[in-house]
């Protein structure tokens, strides 16, 4: 391309390639036959002719959804040459077609023939034309558009060189993407900027391995080779790495892509291909910074320089590290075109070299403006320039250097630290394959340092190890006081790191901690605890208790609170000792581990077997660890825990919650008698565990039912519920509707039982005492009144799953129980049991003991029940 094909269109300097050589091949696939520059032409023009008839043309905007790579590319050019192209995402899902799809107003949408996308459903469902691309033939990649026949609109002549060619859709700060328009301009200035920086020619061929619909896989690995007179190879898969395929049958002379494929194609060099014959003379790293060692590694086995590139989709490319004779540094983006970037402090002028500041660009190459809003505009330009976001700086030999985004500094305590530092030392760790630093809240500073590292296979490194080298190359301030080990580094469709939401994941979980659901759940409980009693929902599990604001008083009351929660008694000094949830955590858990996570044995191997029930979804070890001590040695305990959403599809029943539970029944105990405990929900699946029991001919000696959680077996509530239902038949409301209102209706009802019946306890005992007894309970009766209005709501483990609560309030709404001739012992510290005396007939004990939901946990309340259940089992 010369240098006066910056004054046409691009469709211009296509047709004046291929007039030199016709039959060059443009397009070279795997699953296509080669597609020269005429062909090419043909289709830049047949599309040309079916927008036209159509009436689609300057000002139109044409989406283009096609999932083939290949036949995507070439619609997008196609449409580029006589409309505005529009890109789109084929992973977005439905919600954010309709968003875009509104938002850029599109005249049409291009898909191809036989494929039902999401694009083509919304499409029609907001009435926009739908164009249809037929394939000529199965192995060719040529195609024709079917006209779409929309009705003529008021169309301006033809392309121009300032008019949109692209409009591609970049995620913002709002919901909203930002609509980015490239011009022809601009992209023949970006393609001549490419061609002339990497030396291209015609004899060069891309391998085309970024998708389309970005910025930089359009642009970078298509565009420029086909305004250069190159070729473009598409590999069957762009995600699933094939090395014969990629630099073998395709051939490339060059490829671009994101750190992320780098790495992998890295991998797969070193572990399986060595000698590998390819036609590569470069390779480009875009979209992030491509970590050193990956860099060398890919030099290393291919023989070839790696260079690393600066571009965004508003500005295209802006800067490059470039082969001989260009400049090349390491560590840098090369050394950008004259007067096109400046590095900017906050009042917008020029900082010295050396110093950090915004990236500031202008240049043909970047976009006039956003498409939609001229707040977006006004805060992206700046006298001028186009303001990054990025922070950079120079070197005393004009290389620009990266340092991060500016929303993705950390700000320790009003410090700015850039998490590229931190990446950079780790990434010098020889087992570290991944490393991203990312921002975590603290209650004192703000922000702290977080950072998450993805090892080599095989590889095993304490987090302590990269504590103490992060230690001896960074001040004390930028060491992250943990560095998560994980499996996976969550990024975008473009490969970057997704370093928010990493914050999100690893604020308390590490891939360790994960792995044991039971530790996690406890953490929480702890770290509850440390917020209700230093009076900071702010604090992390990593905050000393006496850094902020915990005594020796406050200690001990926490330390009780721990021993009653876990069942175990602690060591005065524990809390002095660790300091931290975190460190009291693995002094809790080091040993004897009381939450049972699956069906599980608690006591002597030769006692008789208790099913237990405990349907605690946080820390049910704690009522199993405090029954198996009160039981003694003639006892042994199943814990069975309550189905919860980790563990697949989730039951909808009582019934096939019990269906599913019985399994672990029948292997701790092959054949009866066989005695059920169960509390709360677990209550239910017990009852329900023991009919199945009975229809298959197998002895129940007894069900023990600790407070469940169920208002149909009253026919009060039967009634209520069936007139309820009634009246809205009668209002016309849906059957799917009818649901929800009947369900609130049961909760309400259940709460109105456990208020009334414990408002009274409570007042009985305030008669019975005297004294600072009174004093105490009338205390208690003061809390109480207050909490009236509130119904007592549930435990705090409930509020912390809300989502299960949800589904097990479905399930005990329509739980229907059915008789059950065994005896069944009945014990409530606030529900009324007399209405299971109808369901097992003449068999239920029903013993209405002091306490409340929750205290189970408590030794006075567990002990009732224990007694209860040898009395009914002796009997």
């Amino acid at each position: 391309m010369d240098s006066q094909s910056q004054n046409h269109r691009i469709e211009e300097v296509i047709k004046r390639i291929a007039y030199t050589d016709p039959a060059a091949p443009a397009i070279v696939s795997s699953k296509y036959n080669p597609f020269s520059y005429s062909q090419l032409v043909w289709q830049i023009d047949h599309v040309a002719g079916v927008l036209s008839k159509s009436g689609l043309r300057r000002s139109a905007r044409i989406a283009i959804s096609v999932k083939d790579t290949a036949t995507a590319a070439l619609a997008i050019v196609a449409v580029a040459c006589s409309a505005s192209a529009i890109p789109l995402d084929q992973n977005l899902a439905e919600s954010e077609i309709e968003t875009r799809l509104k938002l850029l107003d599109v005249d049409a949408v291009c898909v191809f023939v036989g494929e039902n996308t999401v694009t083509r459903s919304v499409a029609e469902k907001q009435g926009i034309a739908i164009i249809e691309l037929m394939p000529q033939d199965k192995y060719e990649l040529a195609f024709s558009m079917v006209d779409p026949k929309i009705p003529p609109k008021n169309q301006l002549d033809d392309p121009t060189l300032d008019s949109v060619a692209v409009i591609f859709q970049t995620s913002g700060t709002t919901a909203e993407p930002k609509l980015v328009p490239c011009l022809h301009s601009g992209l023949l200035a970006t393609a001549e900027r490419t061609r002339t920086w990497f030396n291209l020619n015609k004899h060069d061929r891309c391998l085309s391995i970024m998708p389309p619909y970005f910025s930089h896989g359009l642009t970078f690995t298509i565009l420029a080779p086909f305004l250069s007179g190159g070729s473009v190879a598409f590999p069957a898969s762009h995600t699933q790495v094939n090395l014969a395929e990629w630099f073998g049958e395709l051939k490339p002379t060059w490829f671009s892509a994101s750190p992320t494929t780098h790495l992998a194609i890295s991998e797969m060099l070193g572990s399986t291909l060595s000698g590998l014959k390819h036609n590569l003379r470069m390779a480009v790293a875009g979209g992030a910074q491509l970590p050193e060692s990956v860099r060398s590694s890919l030099q290393l086995s291919l023989g070839i320089p790696v260079f690393a590139e600066y571009g965004m989709t508003e500005t295209s490319q802006i800067s490059a590290n470039l082969p001989a004779p260009g400049l090349y540094k390491s560590g840098t983006v090369g050394i950008p075109p004259s007067d096109t970037v400046i590095v900017a402090g906050p009042d917008g002028t020029n900082v010295p070299k050396g110093e950090k500041g915004e990236i500031l660009v202008r240049g043909q190459n970047v976009m006039k403006g956003y498409l939609n809003g001229p707040e977006l505009n006004q805060a992206a330009f700046s006298q001028g320039w186009f303001r990054t976001g990025d922070i950079g700086s120079f070197d005393e030999e004009g290389f620009l250097m990266i340092h991060g985004r500016i929303k993705e500094l950390i700000s320790r305590g009003g410090e700015k630290i850039s998490p590229f530092e931190i990446e950079r030392v780790l990434l010098t760790h020889p087992d570290v394959l991944e490393a991203v630093a990312f921002a975590v809240p603290h209650p004192r500073l703000g922000e702290d340092v977080g950072a998450a590292v993805v090892l080599r296979p095989g590889a095993t490194v304490a987090a302590e190890e990269f504590r103490q080298l992060m230690s001896s190359q960074l001040s004390w301030n930028k060491v992250p006081r943990r560095v998560h080990i994980r499996e996976s580094i969550p990024k975008g469709p473009g490969g970057k790191a997704l370093r928010k939401k990493l914050s999100e994941v690893c604020l308390f979980m590490s891939s360790e901690e994960q792995a044991n659901l039971s530790d996690v759940v406890l953490g929480k409980e702890l770290l509850g605890m440390w917020r209700r009693l230093l009076q900071n929902d702010n604090l992390t599990i990593d905050d000393d208790f006496f850094e902020c604001g915990g005594d020796s008083l406050l200690a001990i009351e926490l330390l009780l609170e721990v021993e009653q929660l876990t069942g175990k008694t602690l060591p005065s000094s524990t809390i002095f000792e660790t300091g931290t949830v975190r460190k009291l955590l693995k002094r809790v858990t080091a040993t004897d581990k009381v939450q049972p996570q699956e069906s599980v044995l608690v006591g002597s191997e030769q006692g008789k077997i208790i099913h237990f029930f405990h349907g605690d979804f946080t820390y049910g070890g704690v009522a199993v660890k405090t029954f198996s001590k009160m039981l003694g040695t003639d006892y042994l305990i199943n814990a069975i825990p309550p189905h919860l959403p980790h563990e697949g599809k989730w039951p909808d029943s009582i019934e096939d919650m019990a269906k599913e539970k019985l399994q672990k029944i029948l292997e701790r105990q092959p054949n009866g008698p066989y005695v059920l405990l169960g509390h709360c929900n677990g209550a239910l699946v017990a009852f329900e565990a023991a009919r199945l029991l009975v229809s298959m001919g197998k002895e129940v000696k007894a069900v023990v039912m600790v407070d469940p959680i169920i208002m149909s077996v009253r026919r009060s509530a039967q009634f209520i519920f069936t007139v309820v239902d009634f009246v809205m038949r009668l209002m016309g409301v849906q059957k799917n509707k009818r649901r929800k209102p009947l369900i609130w209706i049961h909760k309400k009802l259940l709460r109105m039982d456990r208020m009334t019946k414990d408002f009274w306890r409570r007042a009985l005992f305030f008669f019975q005492k005297t004294g600072h007894q009174k004093r105490s309970s009338g205390k208690k009766m003061k809390n109480l009144f207050s909490n009236l209005r509130h119904f007592q709501k549930f435990s705090p483990e409930w509020k912390e799953h809300k989502n299960i609560r949800q589904h097990y309030d479905n399930a005990f709404f329509d739980y229907k129980p059915l008789s059950l001739n065994v005896p069944v012992l009945y014990i409530s510290g606030q529900f009324s049991g007399g209405a299971w005396r109808r369901i097992a007939e003449d068999t239920v004990y029903i013993n209405i003991s002091r306490g409340n939901h929750g205290s189970l946990r408590g030794q006075s309340y567990a002990q009732s029940v224990v007694d209860k259940i040898r009395d009914l089992i002796n009997r």
